[in-house]
């Protein structure tokens, strides 16, 4: 970057989406640091990000497999919408051909 001559600003903007103060149930951690996988499609973990983009902010929903730790599936929407959510676990599901009898989908405590 020095020799290219490009320099980093700070920025301020920051976009909060948790509310802590709920009163939806939380569930059991039923992961409890349990990383130890045989085999694909047994754990998935999913997280939604915020992007800041010339038009606006960007929410993307990522599901990955903590196997392989690849990105099975994705979605992207322009407002943060439980169908963002859906769509990647439905391509995801989808990509899996359905074949998982027994499996974990972990997520953080956030409420978005």
């Amino acid at each position: 970057m020095k020799y290219a001559f490009i320099k980093t600003t700070p920025s301020s903007l920051r976009l909060l989406t948790t509310d802590s103060n709920h009163t939806k149930p939380l569930y059991e951690n039923v992961l409890n640091r349990d990383f130890t996988i045989t085999a694909i499609n047994q754990k998935w973990a999913g997280d939604i990000t915020s992007i800041h983009t010339e038009e606006g902010w960007l929410y993307l929903a990522v599901i990955i497999d903590l196997y392989s730790r690849a990105v099975i599936d994705w979605s992207m929407d322009k407002r943060m919408k439980a169908s963002l959510v859906c769509d990647a676990l439905s391509m995801t599901l989808y990509r899996a051909c359905f074949s998982i009898s027994k499996g974990i989908i972990i997520t953080n405590e956030g409420i978005h």
